[in-house]
């Protein structure tokens, strides 16, 4: 049986024909998954629907990050030693491994290296290209500042780009590379204040919705110009979303993702993989928290019993909306931070829950007299200002934080962080686990981060998703106490 590999830098993909069709057909089987949507299509195109999305063609076409996964398949279920593998220069060229060793790290940033960042280095160095999954905490700018550290030192790139979720991001990033470890490059910020591209910058920073708004407009520099591509948060990278379209363009050799979950669905984590590379290596929170890396955890499940004050026949739209402005319970949410001592963060989904639950909790800090700060962090709200929010929240002991989830549940750390109030429900893994990753980093005041989940007895979906979020808890192992409340 033969094997021909061919690769195309033009368009990034790759080409894996077999010869012996029966072992292609069943590689194609394995890199597919069943097409649930097809279930909702009615009428007579719904015969031309595939009852199964492939991530390779049927003439063998793949994105070129997956190829690495599909020949290990190959090798690892066809015992035929006769199997003679083609690949062709260019396929060479771009998955040839560098004789780059652990010693020619340059682990000579403000920070030294952790053993497994510097693994990462040393695996990010010698493949070019890949994903890494480190759990919140486990020091991944650090990581990624000393990748670009060493990609430059050792004259493989001239120009790289970070793309980030949000304008905070880039702030914070920037902040961290040159501030905190003491890169020395040349960086520009392209976020909403500084909107124009500095072409001569060594290092860019975008946020992920104006590098969308002016790719067109930039299309050839982002595609032909950049050496080095790093998308943090690389987990956001979905099947069908724009940004993924928009990354499958860029050219650049060295390319990396950074994430602290990996994406639930399937289909998000092929499309991942295949723009950025393979999983190189892995790190979970619950390792760190083993190391003492990380701070440690509770989660308390509180569900509220509403007694005979239930509107039963809700859909789940009907549900959320009450919920979320509902007196009772964020009066009790806002006695709850009241009496929580050090600093607190409030997770929401929608403006008027926050609106709502700012509102009753001045209102109930004002009554007690606890003399908490309170601040509502939304979209309006500047990113200047957001940042003098988390500086004041490492600085002092008595804020209450609300923030929208969107805007606060990846990338934002802060160490002076004791209580996390997760007063939205939800069932997203990655949301879950992000959002409790924000109070992780150890600090000299923290015994423990608390989390308090809030779940509402009497409502179906908030006790389904409450089902769901417990679940989460005990794979990321976790450890839960779960109490009834009548209120």
């Amino acid at each position: 049986m033969e094997v021909s590999v061919e690769y195309s830098e033009r368009t990034l993909l790759c080409k894996i024909i077999v010869s012996d069709m029966d072992v292609f057909d069943r590689l194609r089987e394995h890199f597919s998954i069943p097409n649930e949507g097809k279930k909702f299509i009615k009428g007579p195109r719904k015969r031309f629907i595939p009852d199964r999305i492939y991530f390779i063609t049927p003439t063998g076409s793949c994105l070129f990050g997956m190829a690495p996964d599909m020949l290990a398949w190959i090798q690892k279920n066809v015992h035929d030693r006769t199997v003679k593998y083609k690949f062709s220069d260019e396929f060479k060229k771009r998955y040839a491994l560098s004789d780059f060793k652990e010693e020619d790290i340059q682990d000579n940033l403000n920070f030294k290296l952790r053993d497994y960042q510097k693994e990462c280095v040393g695996l990010a160095m010698k493949h070019g290209f890949g994903t890494f999954v480190l759990g919140t905490g486990a020091g991944k700018t650090l990581t990624i500042s000393s990748i670009l550290h060493n990609l430059f030192y050792h004259g493989k790139i001239k120009k790289a780009m970070i793309l980030v979720p949000d304008n905070g991001l880039v702030t914070q990033f920037n902040d961290e590379l040159v501030n905190q470890y003491g890169l020395k490059q040349n960086i520009c910020l392209f976020y909403d204040k500084y909107n124009t591209i500095d072409k001569d910058a060594e290092i860019i920073i975008a946020n992920r919705p104006l590098f969308l708004a002016r790719f067109a407009a930039n299309e050839k520099f982002f595609r032909d110009e950049l050496d080095c591509l790093i998308v943090d948060e690389a987990h956001s990278i979905k099947r069908d979303n724009k940004v993924s379209k928009m990354l499958e363009k860029i050219r650049a050799k060295y390319r990396y993702g950074f994430t602290g979950t990996l994406a639930e669905n399937i289909e998000d984590k092929y499309k991942n993989i295949g723009i950025l590379g393979p999983i190189r290596y892995e790190k979970t929170s619950k390792q760190l928290r083993d190391e003492g890396f990380l701070s440690s955890v509770m989660v308390n499940c509180l569900y509220l019993d509403y007694g005979t004050n239930v509107l039963t026949g809700l859909d789940y739209q009907g549900e959320k909306d009450l919920l979320s402005t509902l007196d009772i319970r964020n009066e009790f949410i806002a006695r709850l931070l009241c009496a929580c001592k050090k600093n607190s963060l409030v997770m929401v989904n929608y403006l008027n829950h926050g609106f709502a639950l700012e509102e009753m909790t001045k209102k109930i800090n004002e009554q007690l007299g606890t003399n908490k700060e309170i601040y509502f962090i939304r979209g309006e709200i500047e990113t200047d200002a957001r940042d003098e929010i988390k500086k004041l929240m490492e600085k002092t002991s008595n804020v209450i934080c609300i923030a929208i989830t969107k805007i606060f549940s990846t990338g934002i750390n802060i160490k002076n962080l004791h209580n996390i109030v997760l007063a939205a429900g939800g069932k997203s893994s990655v949301t879950v686990v992000q959002s409790i990753g924000r109070g992780l980093r150890i600090h000299p005041d923290k015994k423990e981060l608390n989390i308090w989940d809030i779940a509402d007895k009497g409502y179906k979906y908030s006790l389904n998703h409450a089902i769901r979020r417990r679940e989460i808890y005990e794979i990321e192992k976790i450890p839960t106490i779960s109490k009834t409340i009548s209120i």
